[in-house]
């Protein structure tokens, strides 16, 4: 009996790039994988939904459902989730692209009985397709060494540009539906994390990421190619929202990992995600203030505070500073480091 790899997509307004996805997640199948995508459009008014209704309402392996728009992103996907009947599941944004050897990487997690796969993604003209080459080579990592490349330890890893969008990875319905109340509890807890995170939808996905390597054991294949293309365009996320938004948003998703790992007792992990949060934080910080950004500022301060407040009181706050040192010297020294494989 074949596996079966869902893929979640919300969708909005984007005729012009939605099919070009849903048929490259289609692509990803094989003797043993069958896919299967849940196209969820939230009252898309471009003709996105006619269109997607023309091309696959006769193709069983695509489920094409409307949602209020005012549901929003977030909601959507946690739709999607309750939606999803299989082991093996990732999303896939709607102007994004994936690569024809996707498969590869399933397989590879298939055969290596693990429950969290994941490659590279490159951003890329959106009217273009990525000169996406043959998947050929995994390496095996610990768990703890791609976490902590997150944070900015990536000396281990050829290539320092891990991805945030979840189109890179698949894991598994298990983790996704403890992945929604992590999200739903972290961000209700504060003003800035409820806009940055629920608003504009930035963290929620790295959270897939460090909730998947928090909670898998054993190694994990990371695939050293690049397997998805983020698609650049005017309306297009990164451009809309820009770096300085984008950096907040993943700063608090590293955030809640760091809390995690303090609740967890693992105190030389929680140390050094610590010091690297701090040191992130006020760099962000410094960057928004110089541009005059001033409207998060408190909030980003109170941030940090929190960050040393949890050092003192689970007793980690030497360690935190030691390794603060540690931070600076591994950022200078992987700066020169590529940040993809190359196509």
């Amino acid at each position: 009996m074949k596996e079966v790899l869902t893929f979640i997509l919300p969708t909005r307004n984007r005729k012009q790039y939605v099919r070009r996805a849903v048929d490259s997640c289609l692509q990803c199948q094989s003797d043993n994988v069958s896919p299967f995508v849940i196209v969820i459009d939230g009252e898309s008014d471009d003709g996105t939904f006619t269109d997607l209704q023309n091309a696959y309402r006769d193709d069983t392996r695509v489920l094409l459902l409307q949602n209020s728009k005012s549901a929003g992103f977030m909601n959507t996907c946690y739709e999607g989730v309750d939606l999803v009947k299989s082991k093996w599941v990732t999303f896939m944004y709607d102007d994004d692209v994936l690569s024809p050897y996707f498969i590869k990487m399933v397989s590879e997690l298939i055969r290596s009985d693990d429950r969290f796969v994941m490659g590279y993604g490159a951003a890329f003209p959106a009217g273009e397709i990525y000169p996406f080459k043959p998947i050929d080579t995994f390496k095996r990592y610990r768990p703890e060494q791609l976490l902590l490349a997150y944070y900015g330890r990536n000396s281990e890893l050829d290539f320092k540009g891990l991805p945030h969008s979840p189109i890179c990875c698949v894991t598994t319905l298990d983790l996704l539906h403890e992945w929604v109340p992590y999200v739903k509890d972290f961000c209700s807890r504060n003003s800035i994390r409820s806009y940055f995170m629920l608003k504009r939808n930035i963290g929620p996905d790295l959270m897939i990421y460090l909730l998947s390597l928090l909670k898998h054991e054993g190694n994990i294949s990371l695939c050293v190619s690049v397997v998805a293309q983020f698609s650049a365009h005017p309306t297009s996320m990164s451009v809309t929202y820009g770096n300085s938004d984008l950096a907040v948003g993943y700063w608090l998703a590293k955030i809640w990992g760091f809390e995690y790992l303090c609740k967890a007792d693992r105190r030389h992990e929680a140390a050094v995600c610590g010091s690297a949060l701090v040191f992130v934080g006020s760099k962000t910080l410094a960057a928004r203030l110089i541009r005059f950004q001033t409207k998060w500022a408190g909030m980003i301060l109170r941030e940090i505070a929190g960050i040393l407040f949890t050092s003192i009181r689970d007793q980690i706050v030497l360690r935190t500073l030691r390794e603060s040192y540690v931070n600076i010297f591994e950022w200078i020294r992987t700066r020169s480091r590529e940040v993809l494989p190359k196509p």
